[in-house]
């Protein structure tokens, strides 16, 4: 492969790269109002845990859209006062 051909390549994988959305300016810019049901699910055991112990488990198909809802709870948790850690494992 040519380096300007590589260089193209190279530049159109990032422009694909659009996960984890973690800013709300990110999130704006890709926002299609959806999970609100589910957001509220996540919400209220973590609200009600007096131990703060508890975890999680929050899993979905390739897309789906979690790591998107995940940000938009994360902030939310943050407005009330909960201490969120982002981190991304890949392979």
């Amino acid at each position: 492969m040519s380096g300007d051909r590589l260089a193209k390549f190279q530049e159109a994988y990032r422009n694909l790269d659009l996960l984890p959305l973690l800013d709300q300016r990110e999130l704006d810019r890709f926002r299609v109002s959806y999970g609100e049901e589910v957001l509220e699910e996540l919400q209220q055991p973590i609200e009600d845990d007096d131990t703060r112990s508890g975890k999680t488990i929050f899993s979905g198909h390739r897309g789906c859209g979690k790591s998107t809802l995940l940000a938009e709870f994360g902030r939310r948790c943050e407005k009330n006062g909960f201490f969120v850690v982002f981190f991304k494992f890949r392979n």
